[in-house]
């Protein structure tokens, strides 16, 4: 299959649906901070602001994860993930894992991406190409804060999945992570400015 790569405002999906399968469902975290529970995450608000009340927040403390558990298997084909408008530094470095197994509280599946905050935009998409599982895990190995204002999860259990071109306001960037497509590397891109890395 070849894939479109032209840049210019254009975003490559690999979608089997454009349902946002987080919403009504069910999120768990390691540790809770001043009643800011999981399920913010994936309440439908996107708002940045610590006081609209829309985003979850654990505990300062190391190796924090926050999961996303789905009603059975699906092929995750990207997520978008709304980082808090202060504090964006909490962002770095978190890991996502998509997978199977409870193992470990989930932070043993197979990793999707490694993520960090972008300056340019507060949402950032995240390719993860079909990996298939039914937990979705955020996972922060080091000391600190991990605090999620929105987790958006597009895929679906249908295995037929195709390559679409749209056009996208949200950005993405660099990510690190396992995948069987791309040389073992995710293609992301920033629609707001065209760029693209590997």
């Amino acid at each position: 299959m070849v894939l479109d790569k032209r840049l210019c405002g254009l975003t490559l999906q690999l979608a089997a649906s454009r349902i946002n399968v987080a919403l009504s469902n069910t999120a768990i975290q390691s540790t809770t901070f001043h009643g800011a529970v999981a399920e913010r995450a994936i309440d439908g608000n996107s708002s940045p602001q610590w006081d609209q009340g829309s985003c979850s927040h654990t505990h300062s403390l190391a190796k924090q994860w926050w999961r996303l558990e789905l009603p059975g298997v699906y092929r995750v084909s990207e997520i978008h993930v709304t980082n808090r408008n202060e504090f964006r530094e909490w962002l770095n470095g978190i890991e996502i894992f998509i997978g199977n197994s409870r193992a470990n509280n989930g932070n043993d599946n197979p990793r999707c991406a490694i993520i960090n905050d972008d300056p340019g935009c507060l949402t950032q998409t995240v390719k993860c190409w079909g990996m298939e599982g039914r937990f979705i895990n955020f996972y922060k190995s080091s000391s600190g804060y991990l605090q999620l204002c929105e987790v958006k999860v597009y895929g679906g259990r249908n295995p037929v999945y195709h390559y679409i071109s749209s056009k996208g306001d949200g950005c993405t960037r660099t990510t690190v992570g396992k995948t069987s497509l791309v040389n073992g590397q995710m293609l992301v891109l920033c629609s707001s400015t065209g760029r693209a890395w590997h």
